[in-house]
């Protein structure tokens, strides 16, 4: 993913790289050689908890936590999520007010998340809304790649990091049902 022009790597070149099944590379196919440490983590919230389940139709942010040792770089990113069984259909669960500098891109017939621009140094926490998918999806797993940059607008000097989310689908809910009365026909 190259950042250096900026902008959607999914939209304006047709590149998927988030370490998922189906686009089967991350960032580092063409960026390598950064001498610090980047890690990348996420977390789905449901007001502001950690939570492991999602509900149908349930508001949930997906947190994006970046970390980079040294000087603090700019950062770009491309993730999704799919079923996590085979074939790995999309899920665009994703809500309409994302943070600055990203957008929802379409390819391959999967939604993307990504940079639309540079997500600056000082930027190493973005939350994206997510709904809750519809019944019969089942397991969710998000896959994200992010790639922490020199701005050397060259490939090199950079440094990856990519990692997975599973969410399982919660139960349907139970209503106990209670009646108390009399049978008058009998």
């Amino acid at each position: 993913l190259s950042l250096n022009f900026h902008v959607s790597p999914a939209l304006t070149q047709g590149e998927k790289a988030t370490g998922s099944p189906f686009d089967g590379q991350t960032c580092s196919a063409c960026h390598s050689g950064g001498s610090y440490t980047t890690t990348v983590t996420l977390q789905l919230l449901h007001n502001g908890s950690p939570v492991t389940t999602y509900n149908i139709g349930g508001t949930y942010v997906l947190r994006l936590t970046r970390t980079a040792t040294g000087t603090a770089k700019p950062f770009g990113f491309q993730m999704t999520c799919c079923k996590s069984t085979s074939p790995y259909a999309n899920v665009n669960a994703w809500g309409t007010s994302l943070p600055i500098n990203t957008g929802n891109h379409v390819s391959s017939s999967h939604n993307y998340i990504e940079q639309t621009n540079y997500i600056y140094n000082t930027i190493n926490q973005l939350d994206f809304p997510w709904i809750g998918p519809a019944s019969g999806t089942g397991n969710v797993t998000f896959y994200i790649s992010l790639n922490t940059v020199d701005s050397n607008s060259s490939t090199s000097g950079d440094k990856e990091s990519s990692t997975s989310l599973t969410i399982t689908a919660s139960g349907l809910p139970v209503t106990w049902l209670y009646f108390n009365g009399t049978n008058n026909n009998n």
